[in-house]
């Protein structure tokens, strides 16, 4: 039971890393991505050439991390579980919403058509926490990319990009 808690954090945070650094970074205003918009308003003149191939780079970078994090987050359910790759990313939260759901585990335990014993809750906190932190060393970079590649300093990227 210990790790419910502890697997339903993960999931948030994972959405919110999502949330706050992918999607926005895609999201369309006007021909340029939203972001790139906000950037240059902070700058107070448009990126140059180079600053926008780097920042290119550094979405690239970290979606490719995310990506490798989460299938090696799905590798691990479906060792845990004896589930599927569809069957786990289907159970997986999604939204802000869901990410709160506490019934993460017992749907788990219903695809598999059994409770969890101890040591499994325990591998899929650690499945999980490993990948929390991988995508947050993935959120860390990028804003260090997007730092360098501005010369804003990190504190005003993370604002620029979560709009706090």
């Amino acid at each position: 039971m210990k790790n419910r808690g502890f697997v339903t954090t993960t999931a948030a945070a994972v959405i919110l890393l999502v949330a706050v650094f992918i999607a926005p970074a895609f999201a369309q205003q006007g021909g340029k991505p939203a972001i790139i918009q906000k950037l240059e308003a902070k700058m107070g003149k448009p990126l140059t050439q180079q600053q926008g191939e780097k920042i290119v780079q550094g979405v690239q970078e970290m979606t490719l991390a995310l990506k490798s994090s989460q299938d090696k987050l799905l590798k691990e359910m479906t060792s845990i579980t004896g589930l599927s790759r569809d069957k786990v990313l289907a159970l997986l939260p999604r939204g802000a919403q869901s990410a709160q759901d506490k019934n993460f585990l017992e749907k788990l335990e219903g695809a598999m058509g059994r409770p969890l014993k101890e040591d499994e809750k325990e591998k899929v906190g650690k499945a999980f926490y490993e990948f929390i932190m991988s995508a947050k060393g993935a959120s860390e970079k990028f804003l260090t990319r997007l730092s360098e590649a501005t010369g804003l300093s990190e504190s005003v990227v993370k604002e620029v990009i979560t709009g706090q």
